[in-house]
């Protein structure tokens, strides 16, 4: 079972509106639960993770922050409602190797959960790909 360094980006992905009128998604905070479910590829599972945080507030367009252990892009819509995940290369102490997610992630309007599309690769320590996969990635607050 594989476990990824994804926490941070709990409070930086968006969400989706089922009524535009109703104006941007709501500012995420809390305790979320986040599964994977395998749609294909040979990465295997990947273990649920449960993170608390406070969503900072994050600009149409911005990085991921400095401070945070993965490097990439995390695009924001300008509603809050939708996040695009590019060349995110997160590190896997677990294999010495990392990570590299895109995906797009929607969020309900009020915060409360997310669902999306992430497709991942898995690098060795030397570089070289040790597996692929595509996943259903769901948060949920507790």
């Amino acid at each position: 079972m594989r476990t990824l360094s994804l926490f941070f980006c709990l409070f930086a992905v968006g969400c989706s509106s089922s009524n535009a009128d109703e104006g941007p998604c709501a500012r995420r905070s809390g305790t979320y639960r986040l599964t994977y479910e395998r749609v294909d590829g040979d990465c295997g599972d990947i273990s649920a993770q449960i993170v608390t945080g406070d969503e900072k507030p994050n600009a149409e367009g911005t990085t991921v922050p400095a401070d945070a252990p993965c490097r990439g892009s995390i695009i924001t819509s300008g509603d809050n409602c939708a996040v695009t995940l590019s060349d995110l290369e997160c590190p896997e102490p677990a294999t010495g190797g990392h990570s590299k997610i895109d995906g797009k992630v929607y969020w309900s309007h009020d915060g409360a959960n997310a669902s999306g599309d992430v497709a991942f690769v898995g690098y060795d320590r030397s570089g070289a790909v040790g597996c692929s996969g595509s996943y259903k990635m769901t948060e949920t607050r507790l």
